[in-house]
């Protein structure tokens, strides 16, 4: 897979001059976008079956009765003013209550006047609906709707007859407008007839339908920050190259940040105006109020990430073997709460190194631990403040943009494969040239999450 550098080099090569995702009121801008890298990286499982070339009646009858026969065994959802998107994400509090880690906070803050739709059903944690279950009325398609559909048939037909766009991207870019659409219709039927005034999600990327919904039924949309931002994003700092592309695209109204470092990365972003931009400190349930730091051991966390076996097996093989030169240090991995292999990992598991027991607090890790490895996360910046020494491994591949970048802005130090950490840890000295915490995050202010 290229790198980031390389796919925004891409990105600009092939969308910088073309016109063709252009309507009247809207820029499909993003969706042409997911299609153009999914194209380039030749991403499996993200072609479909489309319908843009049927006439643009069946299609809405399409809409109108897809799902007619489920009717029945579904709910329909009686929402209140703020309604919460919820990943599904948990964090289990000493007490031993299992909460979401994103939006516990903020529920308190909005104090019973929000409902919650559950994306994916998970059991552990609470919600009034999971959104699978929910249903979709088989109302005749009114003005929004149709000219939702209008517009992006526009786009397909252009696509289509378009010199520009290999076969391949073609398919890719279809797909990607099919599930705009899908996700469009779902989320304008689910609030069209609510209370609903405003809506909170994680990340804008691959949820334009939502977007494009609630901006036609003039529903606020609150991202709030979810993980790391770069300069080098696909999806955040666009290109200043991009601007009048971006002017009808599909973001949220407002992205709400953990701290001055992360708006101070997108002051220069395309697609944000400062306005946008909010500080609402560390809202997340799995920050500590106050930073404990524990009698300090010979100890790396190795902070993993899903879906990237690939990339962190050989780094930690490398770890493996440096750590034969220091006996007395000891390697937690600390695994992704949602990763899909585990098992990849436990050959690794020897006398020097163990895999975290899932559901560990990782800033329990952090108290004791003097050194932490990771290829780019946001682990990097929870550690900041735990006086240990956080180091990026810049190995050859899509995430060595990142990690430069965090290097670059003085949040971790680099560590090519062939480094022993611990060497340079004991030459180099620990903490004394670390960043302030603050910098990066901000004490929680629960008002700045009720923007209107």
């Amino acid at each position: 897979m290229s790198s980031f550098s390389k796919l925004n080099k891409h990105l600009l090569d092939r969308l910088e001059n073309d016109e063709t995702f252009h309507t009247k009121d809207f820029s499909f801008f993003k969706i042409f976008q997911h299609g153009v890298i999914y194209a380039h990286n030749k991403s499996k499982n993200k072609t479909l079956k489309t319908y843009f070339h049927w006439p643009i009646f069946l299609q809405k009858l399409k809409y109108r009765y897809s799902g007619f026969f489920k009717k029945k065994s579904k709910i329909a959802p009686v929402l209140k003013e703020n309604l919460i998107l919820e990943p599904g994400r948990i964090f289990t509090k000493e007490n031993g209550d299992v909460v979401s880690i994103y939006f516990d906070k903020i529920k308190k803050i909005i104090d019973g006047k929000y409902s919650t739709i559950l994306l994916r059903s998970n059991s552990q944690i609470s919600c009034d609906y999971v959104l699978d279950n929910l249903m979709v009325d088989n109302e005749a398609l009114d003005e929004n709707e149709t000219r939702m559909i209008i517009a992006v048939n526009e786009v397909a037909a252009k696509l289509k007859n378009s010199n520009w766009y290999t076969t391949l991207e073609k398919n890719y870019i279809t797909s990607a407008l099919h599930v705009f659409l899908d996700t469009y219709r779902k989320y304008y039927r689910l609030v069209k007839n609510s209370s609903v005034k405003r809506l909170y999600f994680i990340a804008h990327y691959h949820n334009e339908g939502i977007i494009a919904a609630m901006n036609d039924l003039n529903i606020e949309v609150i991202e709030i920050q979810h993980g790391l931002i770069s300069k080098v994003d696909l999806y955040y700092c666009y290109n200043s190259r991009f601007s009048k592309h971006l002017e009808r695209a599909f973001f949220s109204d407002n992205l709400i940040l953990f701290g001055e470092y992360w708006k101070n990365i997108l002051q220069d972003a395309a697609e944000w105006k400062q306005s946008q931009l909010i500080i609402g400190g560390e809202y997340m349930a799995n920050a500590r109020e106050k930073i404990v730091i524990a009698e300090k051991q010979n100890l790396i966390v190795v902070a993993a990430q899903k879906g990237m076996e690939k990339e962190y097996l050989p780094l930690i093989s490398a770890l493996k073997s440096q750590l034969l030169n220091h006996p007395e240090w000891h390697a937690i991995i600390k695994l992704h709460p949602l990763e899909k292999h585990p098992h990849l990992y436990e050959q690794f598991i020897s006398p020097q190194i163990s895999i975290a027991e899932k559901g560990v607090d990782i800033t329990e890790l952090f108290s004791r631990a003097k050194i932490q490895l990771s290829i780019y996360s946001t682990t990097i910046y929870d550690a900041i403040g735990y006086e240990l020494k956080n180091y990026c491994w810049l190995y050859d591949g899509m995430g060595r943009d990142y990690a430069e970048a965090m290097v670059e802005q003085g949040a971790a130090n680099g560590l090519e494969i062939s480094e022993d950490p611990i060497e340079l840890y004991l030459k180099n000295g620990s903490v004394e040239k670390e960043p302030k915490r603050m910098y990066f995050y901000a004490p929680f202010a629960p008002s700045k999450f009720l923007v209107q």
